[in-house]
């Protein structure tokens, strides 16, 4: 719904997937529509989560160590775990 949105910032929802050599970003503006996808190294992706500052975060359920840890973050209201 719009009138939940607020216009003066993005609304983004983030997904987050570790390979074997790489984590896998990506993330969308509800507001807007814009998709962005990538990859980043482990060490890249707490700040990557931060800079891009998502409202809700989406992640395998069976996930590695490094996003495992995200799940521990006080800072994300909403995390859904993806079977």
């Amino acid at each position: 719904e719009s009138s939940m949105l607020n216009d003066a910032e993005n609304s983004y929802i983030m997904s987050v997937f570790e390979g074997e050599d790489a984590i896998g970003i990506s993330y969308a503006d509800v507001s807007t529509g814009a998709l962005i996808a990538y990859d980043v190294n482990g060490s890249s992706i707490l700040g990557e989560i931060s800079r891009i500052n998502p409202k809700e975060l989406i992640c395998p359920e069976k996930s590695g160590r490094m996003i495992t840890g995200l799940l521990d973050d006080y800072r994300f209201k909403s995390i859904y775990l993806n079977p």
